[in-house]
């Protein structure tokens, strides 16, 4: 646990430091804001919460291609900013590359779970090594292929955690029948759970499938609106409880900067 937590502070040190190091540098990124029905978990296969969320989050890129992301779930069914599963906040620092068709990401995350007010071993760290290729299949029309393999683990007991493999394709439509309003993507993709029986949260080699699709309705350059968006969650093995079959349709805003 301890070097995968020194890691976590060592690339946080290189990536903020590159931004020093360059007197050029201009901050670019993303910042969305979304109305999430359910969290239904991106490298889990678990329904962490059944009732309304807002996420927000903030992506921001820093020289020699490392990047800061942090990710807000603030859960609408009570007012308190820290009362149940649906409220996290996530910190990730990492490195991500374009070299020809394929795209390189190493990453640290940090998983500040309920209660958000006590930052412990209770949380979570993920390391997550991922590539893609990226494909152009016909005009306005893209698709990626790659697979990430996350490491998920709680701090005070980081041994025992869980690898999550997930492989997946997306296909992204630009120009929907040859409007610029208009942009459709969809991803499918697989979630495979191996080991982790004490991390607590999901049962072993659990397989599930996950699809992802939306629409985006460009406003500007840097301004679009994803409407209407949909997650569902299919699991192969273990279909019970909190790992059912699911849904959840969501709402976001969206800016470039």
């Amino acid at each position: 646990m301890k070097k995968f937590f020194s890691l976590f502070l060592v690339i946080s040190f290189i990536g903020l430091s590159s931004v020093f190091a360059d007197d050029n540098w201009i901050p670019t990124g993303s910042f969305s804001v979304t109305w999430q029905e359910k969290y239904l978990g991106a490298g889990i296969p678990e329904n962490f919460h059944d009732d309304p969320m807002i996420w927000d989050y903030l992506h921001i890129n820093l020289p020699k291609d490392f990047f800061f992301e942090s990710w807000h779930s603030y859960g609408l069914d009570d007012n308190d900013f820290s009362s149940n599963y649906g409220d996290e906040v996530d910190l990730t620092v990492g490195w991500n590359r374009t070299v020809g068709d394929y795209t390189f990401l190493f990453s640290v995350g940090y998983w500040n779970l309920h209660p958000l007010e006590n930052w412990n071993g209770e949380d979570v760290l993920v390391p997550i090594l991922a590539v893609s290729r990226n494909f152009a299949i016909a005009e306005n029309h893209s698709l990626a292929a790659g697979v990430q393999f996350d490491f998920i683990g709680a701090i005070n007991d980081f041994d025992n955690g869980a690898m999550a493999i997930l492989p997946s394709v997306t296909h992204r439509w630009e120009k929907v029948f040859q409007s610029d309003l208009i942009s459709f993507s969809h991803t499918l993709g697989l979630m495979w759970m191996t080991g982790g029986k004490k991390l607590a949260i999901t049962e072993a080699h659990d397989l599930t499938v996950k699809y992802s699709a939306g629409a985006d309705w460009n406003i500007s350059k840097n301004f679009f609106i994803t409407a209407p968006g949909i997650i569902l969650m299919v699991p192969l093995t273990n279909d019970s409880g909190t790992r059912s079959f699911a849904t959840s349709l969501n709402f976001s805003i969206n800016f470039k900067f």
